[in-house]
């Protein structure tokens, strides 16, 4: 699966690269059965293919980087209509799009032995959800949008030589999501109205002793992330007594990138995470049990390919 394709086209003054990187992703869900007397057959496959064209990077001269665009991303996820659930049906049967253009400001006056960059990366995203209507006789009217605005500072790059690069930093992100409160759910109400907040930081050890020849770096970046999750009560008659926390913990082993010549990148590597969330059973859900128990696990390795036939005076 090739994850980037390039035109060659690299000379002194000029980056002209136009690709896209395309990306499969299949999720297996097992069937939902018996929930509230009625039940949700569905077994299958939700595949998601997702092409990111990324454009052109031009006039890059040796002294400066004055790259300024735009990303943008749409997908669109079809999602298959829900029946026969609760009695009343959810007869919704669309497609979910989100367009999301990241603007990259103008990395300037880059020299040979410095990068002194400074910038912030700001993306705002909102995503219309329709409204849910006629659901165990109560009603959801929750039709509004979720905005996030997402700015993550990156602090300057200082004092790079040809032979080393010695940064140590630090990014961190502080993301606070409002959910407004969902009440009058069959019957019962769910009066639950904050606030969830996570507070980010990976720490980014020093590149050192960075030669000319080659870049001989091996690290682990890991995250550990616990979100804590109140209770859920009163839905449905019966109660969800879920309490707990669900926590993560990603390491992404990085090889190292050995023997990088000069007129030549060679590196080919993989990238693989493996995450397992244990999702406790949820019982007595509208008087008959959802008895699932276990784990869902996702492996995935893309794989990237060598960059090859770099010269010095282009990336």
């Amino acid at each position: 699966m090739p994850l980037h394709n390039s035109t060659g086209k690299r000379s002194t003054p000029s980056i002209e690269w136009e690709g896209t990187l395309c990306e499969y992703v299949c999720t297996y869900i097992t069937a939902l059965e018996n929930v509230c007397t009625s039940s949700i057959e569905w077994e299958g496959t939700l595949c998601e293919y997702v092409c990111t064209y990324i454009k052109e990077l031009e006039n890059v001269s040796t002294s400066s980087i004055e790259w300024e665009g735009t990303l943008c991303e749409y997908v669109c996820p079809y999602i298959t209509a829900l029946e026969n659930v609760s009695t009343p049906s959810i007869e919704w049967e669309g497609t979910l799009c989100v367009y999301v253009c990241t603007y990259i400001t103008a990395l300037e006056n880059v020299s040979t032995l410095s990068i002194e960059w400074e910038g912030t990366l700001c993306e705002y995203v909102c995503t219309y959800i329709t409204a849910l209507e006629n659901v165990s006789t109560s009603s959801i009217e929750w039709e509004g949008t979720l905005c996030v605005y997402v700015c993550t500072y990156i602090t300057a790059l200082e004092n790079v030589s040809t032979l080393s690069i010695e940064w140590e930093g630090t990014l961190c992100e502080y993301v606070c999501t409002y959910i407004t409160a969902l009440e009058n759910v069959s019957t019962s109400s769910i009066e639950w109205e904050g606030t969830l907040c996570e507070y980010v930081c990976t720490y980014i050890t020093a590149l050192e002793n960075v030669s000319t020849s080659s870049i001989e770096w091996e690290g682990t970046l890991c995250e550990y992330v616990c979100t804590y999750i109140t209770a859920l009560e009163n839905v449905s008659t019966s109660s969800i007594e879920w309490e707990g926390t669900l926590c993560e913990y990603v390491c992404p082993y990085i090889t190292a990138l050995e023997n990088v010549s000069t007129p030549s990148i060679e590196w080919e590597g993989t990238l693989c995470e493996y995450v397992c969330p244990y999702i406790t059973a949820l019982e007595n859900v509208c008087t008959p049990f959802i008895e699932w128990e276990g784990t869902l696990c996702v492996y995935v390795c893309p794989y990237i390919t060598a960059l090859e036939n770099v010269s010095t005076p282009s990336v």
